[in-house]
C-alpha cells in the first residue's frame, strides 16, 4: 500500500498547484474558545472524513478557515448535534451563520445509532449566482417531487409524468450554467427516473454512465452510483456474474475479475469498471460472506494498476478496513493517568492488555466494573487491564476510581474524539484483547460477564506454544 500513499502524495501536489484559495468565516460569541475542524468527505463510498482546516474561535466569536481547491467542493462542520454543509467554489469567500449551539446530551453520547441533524450553511454576505442558494432552492423541489412518489403508487408515475414534473422543476433553473449544479441536476433527475420506473440496471448504466465523465466528487452522481451497484457482487446482481465473482474472490484473482466485466460495453470504460469492482469489494467485505484476506488481496492488486483518484478510494477503504483487524497492530494512542503522567500504547507492549472503554454513566459498565475488579484480583498471568475513561475530566476519573476500589491502570480519553473513531467506540463498555507485540488478538473480545477468562486462557496457550518454537530458533520474544 505504500504505492498508494506516494501516488495520493503526488496527486496531493498537483491539485495544490492549479487550486485557488477560498475562505469561511464567521461570528458566534456562543462558540467562543472552541476549536471548529472544516471537514469533507475523501470519498462519497467509504465516506471516509477528512480535515481540511480548523480554526479556534476567539474570545470575540470571530474564526476563519482557508482552504485551497480548484472545483465546487461540499465541505461541513460538526456542531454538538448538528452537522452543517456548505459548497464552496475557487476564489469566493463566505460568510456563515453558525446554529444557535447545542452539545450532545448524555443520551446522545451514549446512543450508538445517534446520527447529527443536517443542514445547510446560511450564508450572511451577498455572493452573486451564488451556487448554494441554487442548490437549497433545487433540494426542496426535487425532494418534494421524490416524497410525492414515495407516497403514492408507484404505478402511476409512467414514463410521461416524471418528464412532465422534471420539466416544472427545471424550468426554474435553466438560467444557470453552473457546471457542477447542471450535473447535480441531471444526476439527481436520473435517481427520479430510477426510483419511478427505470429498473434495468443495464439500461441505467447505458443512459447515466457510459462513456460519461466520473464525477467523484458530486453528491447526485455518487448516490445514482451507490445505487445502482450497491451489492452487485453478489447472487443477486443482474450485472455480474456471482460464479465469476467467487471464483474471482477464492483465487484472490483480480483479472478473473476484471476480464470478465471488460466483455461487458458498458464496463468497457477501465477508470469506471475499477470503481466498480471497489464498491462491490467494499460491499462484499462487510457483507460477512467472504474471505476478507482475499478480498484484500484483490484490492491490493487493483492499487498498482488503476487510476490514482481510485487509489485514494482504495487507500480509504485499505485503512478502514484493517483498522481493528485480529492480527493488525492497534491504532496509536497517548493519554493522561489520573496523575496527568502521559502513558502510550507502544510503552505497555511486552504484556496481553485488555483494553476497555468506559462511561461513567452507562448502566452495563457500573455492572461490570465489579467484574473488571474481580478479574484484576485474580492477578491473572501476563494480563493487564486498561480502562480508557470517557467522561467529563480526570477529576470524575479520580472519583469513579475511588467509587469503585480501581487499583489497575486508567488513563483519561482528553475529549479524543479521534481515538473513539480509530477504536469504534460507539456502545460502552467495549473491550479489545491485544497481545504483547502490540497486535490485536479478539477484536472485540469478550466482557467479563462473557467468560472472557477462558478466552484469555486460550489466546495466552497458543502464544506460549508460539515463543516456545522461536525458542528454538533462538528468536525468543516477549518476557
Amino acid at each position: 500500500m505504500k504505492k498508494i500513499c506516494f501516488l495520493i502524495i503526488c496527486l496531493s501536489i498537483f491539485l495544490q498547484l492549479s487550486a485557488k484559495k477560498s475562505i469561511i468565516k464567521g461570528s458566534s460569541q456562543e462558540y467562543a474558545e472552541q476549536t471548529l475542524y472544516l471537514l469533507k468527505f475523501s470519498d462519497l463510498i467509504t465516506m471516509t472524513e477528512e480535515l481540511i482546516d480548523s480554526a479556534i474561535v476567539d474570545k470575540n466569536g470571530l474564526f476563519e478557515f482557508s482552504t485551497e481547491i480548484d472545483q465546487a467542493t461540499t465541505v461541513f462542520i460538526n456542531l454538538g448535534v448538528y452537522r452543517g454543509f456548505i459548497t464552496i467554489e475557487p476564489e469566493v469567500n463566505y460568510e456563515i451563520l453558525l446554529p444557535k449551539r447545542k452539545e450532545k446530551s448524555m443520551e446522545d453520547f451514549l446512543n450508538p445509532y445517534f446520527k447529527r441533524q443536517e443542514f445547510y450553511f446560511t450564508i450572511k454576505n451577498t455572493i452573486s449566482n451564488d451556487l448554494n442558494s441554487y442548490l437549497y432552492k433545487f433540494d426542496i423541489m426535487y425532494n418534494k417531487a421524490l416524497y410525492n412518489i414515495f407516497r403514492t403508487s408507484y404505478a402511476r408515475y409512467k414514463k410521461s409524468k416524471i418528464d412532465s414534473i422534471i420539466a416544472i422543476v427545471d424550468s426554474n433553473f435553466m438560467d444557470y450554467k453552473n457546471t457542477y449544479f447542471i450535473n447535480y441536476k441531471e444526476y439527481s433527475y436520473a435517481t427520479l427516473r430510477t426510483t419511478a420506473y427505470m429498473r434495468d440496471k443495464e439500461d441505467i448504466c447505458n443512459t447515466y454512465f457510459k462513456n460519461k465523465d466520473i464525477l467523484y466528487d458530486n453528491p447526485a452522481y455518487m448516490n445514482l452510483f451507490n445505487e445502482t451497484f450497491y451489492k452487485c457482487f453478489t447472487s443477486n446482481s443482474s450485472l455480474i456474474d456471482w460464479n465469476v465473482v467467487r471464483v474471482a474472490i477464492a483465487k484472490e484473482s483480480l483479472s478473473t475479475i476484471d476480464n470478465s466485466m471488460a466483455l461487458k460495453d458498458i464496463f468497457a470504460h477501465e477508470d469506471f469498471r475499477h470503481l466498480v469492482i471497489i464498491k462491490g469489494l467494499y460491499d462484499l467485505f462487510y457483507s460477512d460472506t467472504v474471505n476478507k484476506d482475499n478480498v484484500l488481496a484483490i484490492l491490493d492488486s487493483l492499487q498498482s494498476t488503476t487510476s490514482i483518484t481510485n487509489r485514494k478510494i482504495i487507500n480509504n477503504f485499505w485503512n478502514k478496513a484493517t483498522k481493528l483487524m485480529v492480527e493488525k497492530e492497534v491504532p496509536f494512542f497517548e493519554l493522561p493517568d489520573k496523575n496527568g503522567k502521559l502513558l502510550n500504547i507502544k510503552e505497555m507492549q511486552g504484556s496481553f492488555i485488555y483494553l476497555n472503554f468506559y462511561h461513567p454513566q452507562s448502566y452495563v459498565c457500573k455492572r461490570q466494573i465489579e467484574l473488571l475488579k474481580a478479574l484484576f484480583s485474580y492477578k491473572i498471568d501476563l494480563l493487564k487491564i486498561v480502562t480508557i475513561f470517557v467522561g467529563e475530566d480526570i477529576q470524575e476519573m479520580e472519583k469513579f476510581m475511588e467509587k469503585y476500589d480501581c487499583d489497575w491502570t486508567f488513563l483519561f480519553y482528553d475529549k479524543n474524539m479521534q481515538l473513539l473513531e480509530d477504536y469504534k467506540v460507539v456502545v460502552y463498555p467495549t473491550y479489545y484483547l491485544i497481545n504483547p507485540e502490540g497486535k490485536l488478538i479478539s477484536s472485540p473480545a469478550k466482557t467479563p460477564e462473557e467468560d472472557f477468562e477462558y478466552e484469555y486462557n486460550n489466546n495466552y496457550m497458543e502464544w506460549k506454544r508460539e515463543q516456545l518454537k522461536k525458542t528454538k530458533d533462538g528468536k525468543m520474544l516477549g518476557p
